[in-house]
């Protein structure tokens, strides 16, 4: 296979740039953020940003619920 060329049913992720485009390419998505746990290292990094940024602020280390909203907020907007 040439450049911007994938087996689909080997690269289930894998997405093709459009027709068209200035250069083919293959553009692969995964999440990984749905693996990583909530801990005790997370929860000290959310109020360590807290305390720096104000508790008002959007910072990356959120509660799951959080992060699981603006994700699907994220999400819909790409693709709406």
């Amino acid at each position: 296979m040439g450049p911007g060329e994938f087996d689909p049913y080997v690269d289930l992720y894998a997405i093709q740039s459009a027709v068209g485009a200035p250069q083919r390419e293959v553009y692969f998505m995964g999440l990984i953020d749905m693996l990583t746990q909530y801990d005790t290292k997370k929860k000290a990094a959310h109020a360590a940003k807290a305390v720096k940024h104000g508790a008002g602020a959007e910072i990356s280390t959120v509660h799951p619920e959080q992060y699981a909203k603006r994700f699907r907020e994220f999400i819909t907007k790409i693709f709406a």
